[in-house]
């Protein structure tokens, strides 16, 4: 059964799009692991984490959820092919900040069971929330543009403070209840 995946599109104005991917291309670095280029965590940079911020402001209201944010990076893709793979946090943000539809690339691949393949089509300037334990990638495309995403691990954090899913061990290290 498919979780519930949320969308907001029309976010940043060209220009802000635009400048979170000109400060992100020399932060980016190639890692032979994944055979990919990321940059590692931004959280502390406010070019990345203000807008960041703002995203989840957005998926807050709609959703009525206090989220607090583990980890944003930014992933630049050529149309590699990439494993499934999953997050280890309550929900799973990804912003579109440069795709092409016509490459179809404008989205994020999701496998729900082994008969449940599923492309949620989202375009350039849009985000997705959705729980991170669902396996997904990104689409296969040829490799004639660029595709950059921001992506961000959450909590869902009670009213309390405390975290839902989670307890907080000494040296910020998160354990899941």
């Amino acid at each position: 059964m498919p979780s519930e995946i949320y969308n907001i599109s029309n976010i940043f104005s060209k220009q802000q799009r635009r400048k979170l991917i000109t400060d992100s291309k020399p932060l980016c670095k190639f890692d032979s692991t994944t055979k990919i280029w990321q940059t590692g965590d931004l959280r502390f940079n406010k070019d990345f984490s203000d807008p960041s911020l703002y995203i989840i402001s957005l998926f807050e209201k709609q959703l009525g959820l206090n989220l607090e944010i583990i980890n944003i990076w930014i992933t630049y893709t050529r149309g590699e092919k990439l494993e499934y793979h999953t997050h280890p946090f309550d929900w799973s943000c990804v912003y579109y900040m440069k795709t092409n539809p016509l490459l179809k690339n404008n989205g994020t691949k999701f496998k729900f069971s082994e008969d449940d393949v599923q492309l949620v089509k989202s375009p350039q300037n849009s985000a997705i929330l959705f729980d991170g334990s669902d396996p997904h990638t990104t689409p296969d495309f040829l490799p004639l543009s660029d595709r950059y995403v921001l992506t961000m691990d959450l909590l869902i954090v009670n009213d309390d403070g405390t975290y839902r899913n989670f307890i907080e061990l000494p040296g910020q290290k998160l354990e899941r209840k």
